[in-house]
């Protein structure tokens, strides 16, 4: 029992299906559906909780997360003109298995303009501060990502 990674949290934050939080971030140039979702992947890789479910302690109930090498963050590819908002509502409406859905949900919006990314985490994860540093972070990898492109298409 001592390996256990345990969380520390209100008990509402738990047993509430809809305690999330959402974020967009606008990128300034197109990103493709296989760059967003390796991006994705560069954000999980840094943080345990985002490659892990919750579990319950049996006789304690405390919980915990394990880890899960295979948990993927699901990344939903739309249209451009879709709305954001209708998705999020959706994620809202449907609740939120913490026991067997990772914490981060993402969908993205790609268009030759720029593309429209919508962060939405479970509270376990972090609150809408963390979540901002989540996104501050993402558009950091993001803009490296551009900029490198940049300098190779120069030589």
């Amino acid at each position: 029992m001592s390996d256990r990674k345990y969380l520390y949290t209100k008990r509402a934050h738990y047993m509430c299906p809809n305690m999330h939080f959402g974020i967009v971030a606008e990128i300034g140039a197109e990103f493709g559906e296989n760059r967003i979702i390796e991006s994705i992947g560069v954000l999980k890789s840094a943080h345990p909780l985002m490659r892990s479910l919750i579990a319950k302690e049996q006789g304690s109930y405390r919980i915990y997360y394990e880890e899960q090498s295979q948990l993927e963050i699901p990344v939903t590819v739309k249209k451009a003109n879709d709305n954001w908002q209708t998705d999020y509502e959706a994620v809202s409406s449907a609740g939120w298995n913490v026991q067997k859905e990772a914490l981060l949900k993402a969908f993205a919006y790609p268009s030759e303009s720029g593309t429209r990314v919508l962060f939405i985490t479970h509270h376990l994860l972090c609150d809408g501060r963390g979540l901002l540093q989540l996104v501050q972070e993402y558009a950091r990898y993001i803009q490296c990502k551009l900029v490198m492109g940049l300098t190779n298409l120069m030589r």
